[in-house]
C-alpha cells in the first residue's frame, strides 16, 4: 500500500522486530507478547519527547525505518530473482510507479537498484497520467534512470481514466516516443466490450498481431523483416 508520513503503513510484527533490533535494542518479553505493546514502545523511536536527540533523532529514527523497509522489499526482489527465476528459466517483470520518487517516497520501492543490476527482464511502469505529455516524460525518465538491462513496455489508463477512445493512440505514441518497446493497457474491463477502443486499437499500431519484444529473437526477426517487406 501507498506508505508516507501522512499516511503509514508497514508496521507488522516482524518489521518492528527486526528494524528495532537492526538499532540495538530489544523488545521486552510483555512487548513481544503483545502487537499493540510493542507498537506504543516503536512509536517512541519517532516521538521526540522520549528521546535525548529530540526533533532530530526522531527524523533520524524515521528515515532509517524508511531504508529499512525498502531494503526489505529489495532483498525481496534478489531472492524471486535467484531463488525462482534464474532456477526456471522464467520472465520476471514488475509493474511499478513510473516516477523513482513517488514509488520511492510512497512505496519503497527501489526500482532504479532493481534494473541496473539487471534482476527484472521487463520493467512496467504504471504510467497512469491523463496526458501523453506525462506519460512520455516519466516514461523516459524512467528509462534514463533504469538503464537498457530491462525492456520497458508502459502501463497506460487512458479509458480508465475516462478519456475518450482516441486518447488511447495518443497514449502509446507516446510511450513509444519515450522509448518503451511495448504497452499494456488497465484494465481489461477498459477493451472488452468497448468496440470505441477496440476500433481505435486495431486502427493504430494493432492492426497486425503483436510479436512480443521479449519473444525469441527468431520470431522477432522474422516479424520485423515480414513488416518491411509489406512496407
Amino acid at each position: 500500500p501507498v506508505s508516507n508520513r501522512s499516511l503509514d503503513t508497514g508496521y507488522g510484527v516482524a518489521a518492528m522486530k527486526g528494524f528495532y533490533e537492526s538499532l540495538g535494542k530489544t523488545f521486552t518479553r510483555a512487548q513481544l507478547a503483545s502487537r499493540d505493546k510493542m507498537a506504543n514502545k516503536f512509536e517512541e523511536l519517532f516521538n521526540k519527547n522520549y528521546l535525548i536527540g529530540g526533533q532530530t533523532e526522531a527524523d533520524s529514527n524515521y528515515q532509517k525505518w524508511v531504508a529499512y523497509r525498502t531494503q526489505v522489499i529489495t532483498d525481496f526482489v534478489y531472492r524471486i530473482k535467484t531463488e525462482v527465476k534464474e532456477p526456471n528459466g522464467i520472465v520476471l517483470s514488475t509493474a511499478v510507479f513510473a516516477s523513482l520518487s513517488d514509488s520511492l517516497d510512497n512505496k519503497k520501492q527501489d526500482w532504479k537498484t532493481w534494473f541496473n543490476n539487471g534482476w527484472i527482464e521487463i520493467a512496467t511502469p504504471m504510467a497512469y497520467y491523463t496526458t501523453s505529455s506525462a506519460v512520455n516524460s516519466n516514461v523516459k525518465t524512467m528509462i534514463k534512470n533504469g538503464g537498457e538491462k530491462c525492456l520497458y513496455y508502459t502501463g497506460i489508463a487512458s479509458s480508465y481514466s475516462g478519456l475518450p477512445a482516441k486518447e488511447n493512440k495518443a497514449f502509446i505514441e507516446a510511450s513509444y516516443s519515450a522509448g518503451a518497446c511495448g504497452y499494456v493497457i488497465f484494465s481489461g474491463a477498459q477493451i472488452v466490450g468497448h468496440t470505441d477502443v477496440q476500433d481505435v486499437l486495431s486502427s493504430g499500431v494493432n492492426y497486425k498481431t503483436a510479436v512480443l519484444p521479449h519473444a525469441k529473437i527468431n520470431i522477432i526477426l522474422s516479424a520485423s523483416f515480414e513488416d518491411m517487406l509489406s512496407k
